[in-house]
């Protein structure tokens, strides 16, 4: 005779509740993080934006208590498994209520399908977390000028820089010089201002971006506004210059290079020249103040210190041999914190949670060998707080 199967009622509820609850929460989560998803899905980072577009739009399906099991475990019928006790009981509270128990019913199959949604929620967060998390370089035994000496980079696509624009016809309070980069004759803009007078502080400005325009020189009209003498340096491969595009290695030597130029301008405090930039001209500034000692201090806007971290479904920016780990190191930031020659300040948008964790980890490397460098949130996205970090950026360099 076969043995009466008790069905733990009571866990399958508990079970049921609980998920219940956890499709919810999830739910509120995911609405109250809507802001942060436009703004990424807003941003310039395709590669993130693709990854967080399916972590975002992942629901797990509600799952009701089904009211066709019975309440009491003594009214399930007896059978031999308790598969064949579901089916029963489902068979007979459906017939008598046929209507109002359709569609309601906790299968395996639900369960099971929940079960895989939320794996691949769990598997989709955890790329974006694997996206979010800095580099972990080996440690330098040299210096970043000195590697630099001993290594050249190696492209395996040479030209232009990949954001076309045609040449910028500076305004009328600009002027449009020369400067030289190795081989190469390179412009730049610099303010008029007048060379009578004590000499004034100056800013080399690195616009964002692989091609610039008047929008880049108006971003640092701050700077000017507050007495700073501004020269914006038009790289190696841009806007229809000469040179190849190396991705923040060889334009390293047109942000040096132009450094000199903009210190030996008449009316220029040669002693007091400092470095700044927005996004790929963040970056270069940081490398910039890892080279040079020129530099009285530096400030980045929403730089990338991890190119390995930033080139992640960018190979359209990697000009090299993406399985060449040292080209990587070359370019970044993090993997020579304790090379900077000047203060630096590392600001970053309080929306940019890719830059964020970067940032933070170059500053405190640093930090850790003694040196004047800082990671800063600031209010905003990648474009919305960079008014606020120059202004910041303004008040830091006055007191250098």
């Amino acid at each position: 005779m076969a043995r009466s199967l008790n069905i733990p009622t009571r866990s399958v509820r508990k079970f049921s509740a609980v998920y219940m609850r956890l499709n919810q929460r999830l739910a509120f989560r995911l609405k109250a993080r809507e802001p942060a998803r436009r703004a990424i899905l807003s941003g310039k980072n395709k590669r993130l934006h693709e990854l967080v577009l399916g972590f975002f739009s992942i629901e797990l399906p509600a799952i009701r208590w089904p009211a066709v099991f019975p309440r009491n475990r003594n009214e399930w019928p007896m059978s031999t498994s308790w598969e064949k006790q579901i089916e029963a009981a489902v068979a007979s509270r459906q017939a008598s209520a046929p209507r109002r128990q359709r569609g309601h019913g906790l299968s395996v199959g639900t369960i099971a399908t929940g079960a895989i949604l939320l794996l691949l929620g769990v598997g989709a967060g955890w790329m974006v977390l694997q996206s979010l998390s800095p580099t972990s370089f080996p440690e330098e035994t040299e210096s970043y000028s000195q590697a630099r000496k001993s290594f050249q980079t190696k492209l395996v696509r040479k030209g232009a820089a990949p954001q076309a624009a045609p040449r910028a016809v500076p305004p009328a309070n600009v002027k449009e010089i020369e400067y030289v980069s190795g081989s190469l004759r390179l412009k730049a803009w610099v303010n008029r201002f007048p060379a009578k007078g004590a000499p004034r502080p100056a800013v080399l400005f690195l616009h964002g971006g692989f091609a610039f325009d008047q929008g880049d020189w108006q971003q640092s009209q701050q700077f000017r506004d507050d007495g700073f003498v501004v020269m914006t340096p038009i790289l190696r491969g841009e806007n229809g210059q000469p040179g190849n595009y190396s991705m923040f290695y060889d334009e390293v030597e047109d942000v040096c290079a132009a450094a000199e130029v903009l210190a030996q301008m008449p009316g220029v405090d040669s002693k007091r020249i400092f470095v700044a930039g927005h996004s790929a001209g963040g970056t270069l500034a940081l490398l910039g103040a890892m080279t040079s000692d020129r530099f009285r201090a530096a400030a980045s806007f929403s730089g990338s210190p991890d190119q390995v971290a930033w080139s992640r479904g960018q190979s359209k920016f990697v000009p090299f041999d993406p399985s060449d780990n040292r080209e990587y190191q070359l370019r970044s930031p993090l993997a020579f914190p304790k090379s900077f020659k000047c203060p630096v300040r590392i600001y970053y948008g309080s929306q940019e949670d890719f830059f964020s964790a970067s940032c933070e980890k170059t500053a405190q490397l640093a930090k850790a060998a003694n040196l004047d460098v800082e990671a800063a949130s600031v209010p905003g996205d990648h474009f919305t707080s960079v008014d606020l970090a120059i202004n910041r950026a303004i008040v830091f360099f006055k007191k250098q």
